[in-house]
């Protein structure tokens, strides 16, 4: 039995993946064969270690008469509004019978008043109403919007004519804005105004001093490595919320920030990410009305909250397309990243990985073929990144796509190219991010907003559903009594075949 695992072992040595956050190339800590390591081609990155689901701050027992009118915002689960409440989603369900079972729910209706029972007297923060969500991501109100290089074009800022010589390659501002954009799905108004707001990027045509937008420690001086963390820790800050991962979080006196259960993730991301470096009073400033979302609406004019929400956004039980397994039937691949994010360090937890088998470990192309899971267009095709937009109208940011990373980039399809379910893609590869051996790593968004490859709405190809483990890289796949367990080492038991 020992022979035969460690031949198994031989023949998957290229395997899982970490993460391209938009930094330079820097040598990274060792890691297990295929794992991405957390760096990209622009700047440096320091993981933020984040403090695992607390319960709500609170001041003592409640009555059990204390009801809490909730009115449902586009994206809501069962599970995440559990976890802000402290309560149970058979709690919520059994005081609400008109939802019906909670397996029949993915997201909820926008608009919809829950009556939720407080068990416990909260010691939430008032409301806190910054940025609507739709405004967040780099979803379909950015489709028609104005570009992100004639919105810099037109500015009278220093990023108008910024030039990055720091890295392995010289770009302009706008492109390192756009790259952060692209990788993180993170709106470019949002970034553009928090470039004005800390750095006056837009209006002041003298550079500053250093480009500090947050991120303090190792090559954190480069315009890239800010702009990375700044975007990394918005995210870590919108779907810790949206999950109910990250409920509450502390300053840099030591306080707790609660939010509270009616604000929204966008808004409850840019608290967090003003937490991270500011003191309390900069902090209460940064998230007021004078803050940052007066220098966005001096930029882009006013925001119409009640034109923002809603099922337009993210619909009631969304449902995934039907999707397959990324690689042809009847060839044997190793699961070698259960949910891990989707892009940079931290959440959403997008993402799983798949290596083909290999004799020999490396970051060489393999000549098996990533396929297309369902019928669709390349939206995006660079850097060993290729998203396929299951919608075909061509834009990343509208309906369903699916992300493609470390495929090889010298045969990557064009953008515009049309793809059946099936259909062979590229090959994988290590391109795209530092990865340790070659593999696929595949993530869902919708209308630009990332989707959690397990929970609520998991993964499910081909009929294989994606469950999540104790840690990132860690999970199943099963299928009726069948079972795969991811192992980053590609061991025997992360094998599964693709069915015709």
């Amino acid at each position: 039995m020992k022979i035969g695992r460690v031949l198994i072992l031989l023949v998957f040595l290229s395997l899982a993946c970490n993460f391209p956050l938009t930094t330079p190339s820097v040598p990274q800590a060792a890691t297990p064969i295929g794992v991405t390591s957390p760096a990209t081609p622009t700047a440096t990155f320091i993981p933020i270690h984040f403090p695992s689901a607390t319960p709500t701050v609170v001041s003592g027992p409640s009555h059990p008469e204390d009801m809490f009118p909730y009115v449902v915002q586009a994206g809501d689960t069962l599970a995440a509004l559990a976890t802000r409440f402290s309560t149970s989603v058979g709690d919520i369900v059994d005081h609400n019978p008109f939802l019906g079972p909670a397996d029949q729910h993915t997201t909820l209706s926008p608009g919809q008043t829950l009556s939720i029972r407080l068990k416990l007297h909260p010691a939430w923060e008032k409301p806190t109403p910054i940025l609507p969500d739709p405004l967040f991501v780099n979803g379909p109100a950015q489709v028609s919007a104005v570009s992100l290089g004639r919105l810099i074009k037109s500015s009278n800022g220093w990023l108008k004519t910024y030039i990055d010589r720091t890295a392995d390659r010289q770009a302009t501002g706008a492109e390192l804005v756009n790259e952060i954009v692209m990788n993180y799905s993170i709106s470019p108004r949002l970034l553009l105004a928090i470039l004005e707001y800390q750095l006056h990027a837009l209006s002041d045509p003298k550079p500053p001093k250093t480009f500090f937008l947050g991120y303090q420690g190792p090559n954190s001086a480069g315009f890239g490595s800010q702009l990375s963390w700044a975007a990394n820790t918005l995210n870590n800050g919108y779907y810790g919320w949206r999950e109910g991962t990250q409920i509450q979080f502390s300053r840099l006196d030591g306080g707790m920030i609660v939010p509270n259960p009616e604000d929204n993730a966008g808004s409850v991301a840019l608290q967090y990410y003003f937490s991270r470096f500011l003191s309390a009073s900069d902090y209460q400033t940064a998230v007021s009305s004078t803050g940052l979302i007066s220098a966005y609406q001096n930029n882009f004019g006013q925001m119409d909250w009640d034109a923002m929400g809603g099922a337009s956004f993210i619909p009631p039980d969304l449902k995934q397309p039907a999707l397959t397994l990324p690689f042809q039937p009847g060839i044997k691949w190793v699961y070698t990243g259960g949910p891990h994010t989707g892009w940079g360090v931290g959440d959403p937890r997008a993402a799983v990985d798949f290596a083909p088998s290999a004799n020999v470990a490396g970051c060489d192309p393999s000549s098996e073929w990533v396929v297309a899971m369902a019928n669709g267009i390349v939206a995006r095709s660079e850097n060993g990144v290729v998203i396929l937009d299951l919608d075909g109208d061509g834009h990343t940011q509208t309906g369903w796509t699916i992300q493609y990373l470390h495929i090889f980039a010298k045969t990557a399809p064009a953008v515009g190219t049309p793809f059946k379910t099936g259909e062979a893609i590229g090959h994988p590869s290590c391109d795209g991010g530092h990865a340790n051996g070659r593999h696929v790593h595949i993530s869902r968004l919708y209308n630009g907003e990332w989707i959690p490859a397990a929970g609520t709405l998991p993964f499910n190809l081909g009929g294989w559903v994606v469950s999540q483990g104790e840690k990132e890289y860690d999970g199943t796949l099963t299928r009726g009594s069948q079972v795969v367990r991811s192992s980053i080492y590609g061991e025997f038991f992360s094998a599964i075949t693709a069915e015709p």
